[in-house]
């Protein structure tokens, strides 16, 4: 908790429009970012002494829709995580009665693929974006204001709401405190079509050559989802089975928190050279755990580049490497310049920027101490921006 002192201010109720995380109900988790979200910000709400309900984003039964139009009715404010809901929901909102200050945190994917976006769940969100007040970034940079602007004129709506930042941070991992040795390149790929794992893949086979202390890569992929690539999953499994006496590949539906942990205690080395992200969750896990890390020098990722360790080193080519982080820099943008070519080249030579050889429990703590300062800032940012609209 932060250390600064926190009264109860208010005893409004909330609702944050998003399903509950697994874990808060008993069962194991492999969340979607938003659902780690939530559960930050009902952290820092209840510190602050409000009540806070959760209102499912779609509802599908007379009596869901029922309970849905009470909780709204009830709250004073709306915290929409990437959407208000389906259009159920969102006609519960419009039908209320009781005054209520909306906000919304969208995904960044939803304000950059504008075109697909109607097709999608986002759809009635965006259809009705003149109900949002206030607009969350989750991230420092300006670039997230343009995007809005952009996602706010696309659909025709003159009144652009307040754009506030709150540089997120991610929930932190399931302790572990067995020691073992980190010897892993680990490459969370996920479920994303974007996470570029096959040039990641690429590096790491040749990274494996290079530093000794580099035994295995690891590379998950959590294939649960429509926005999975088959011809990408089945291009990362041959190279994998190609190399299978270097390679760990973990395909799965499911991942559980604690063996989730446990991959980032064994890894030295984390990449997450993406093509795009909406946010990066798991490039905060990698710094949570004291991995290195690698990942894109583009927007969202480098948002976290404030936060780097020592100076900033100069590598041949395209890249730039810092202490506890490597920037991979990218050499083509497309689609508003946010959607990027990141080559094995690059990520090799950002990685050699890296004192892979001299890591140890020193720039372990050095690197969990970045994400520490992260957790400070979102404190701080929710207390100056978040708690003074809410009150």
């Amino acid at each position: 908790m932060n250390n600064y002192n926190v009264k109860a201010i208010s005893y409004y109720m909330i609702g944050l429009i998003c399903h509950k995380h697994p874990r808060k109900i008993g069962k194991p988790s492999n969340s979607p970012g938003l659902e780690h979200d939530a559960i930050v910000y009902e952290e820092q709400l209840l510190l602050h002494g409000f009540t806070v309900v959760y209102i499912k984003p779609w509802t599908e039964t007379k009596e869901e829709i029922t309970t849905c139009q009470k909780l709204i009715d009830d709250c004073s404010v709306l915290i929409g995580f990437e959407e208000l809901g389906s259009n159920e929901v969102i006609s519960c909102i419009k039908q209320s009665t009781t005054p209520k200050t909306i906000f919304l945190i969208p995904n960044l994917e939803a304000t950059i693929n504008i075109e697909d976006c109607p097709k999608g769940k986002w759809a009635p969100t965006l259809k009705n974006l003149y109900l949002v007040d206030h607009i969350i970034s989750k991230n420092i940079s300006k670039v997230f204001d343009e995007l809005v602007v952009k996602m706010y004129s696309t659909y025709k709506i003159t009144s652009i709401p307040n754009i506030i930042h709150i540089p997120h941070c991610s929930p932190p991992l399931v302790s572990i405190e067995d020691k073992v040795e980190r010897n892993s390149i680990l490459i969370f790929n996920g479920s994303s079509p974007y996470k570029n794992c096959y040039n990641q893949l690429k590096a790491s086979l040749k990274l494996l050559k290079i530093y000794p202390r580099l035994k295995k890569v690891v590379v998950v992929i959590i294939n649960r989802t429509s926005h999975s690539s088959l011809d990408d999953i089945n291009r990362i499994k041959n190279l994998a089975y190609d190399n299978s006496n270097k390679v760990q590949l973990i395909v799965s539906g499911y991942m559980s928190d604690i063996d989730k942990s446990k991959l980032y205690k064994e890894a030295l080395l984390c990449l997450c050279a993406s093509n795009c992200e909406g946010f990066g969750h798991y490039i905060q896990d990698s710094i949570s755990s004291g991995c290195l890390t690698v990942t894109t020098d583009g927007f969202p990722m480098n948002d976290l580049k404030g936060l780097s360790i020592g100076t900033t080193t100069e590598c041949k080519g395209s890249t730039k490497g810092l202490i506890g982080f490597a920037f991979a820099f990218v050499d083509t943008t497309i689609n508003f310049g946010l959607f990027y070519a990141v080559t094995p080249e690059a990520i090799m030579d950002a990685c050699n920027s890296l004192e892979i050889n001299s890591y140890d429990e020193t720039v372990e703590k050095r690197i969990k101490e970045l994400y520490q300062k992260r957790c400070e800032l979102f404190k701080i940012s929710f207390e100056n921006e978040m708690i003074k609209l809410v009150n």
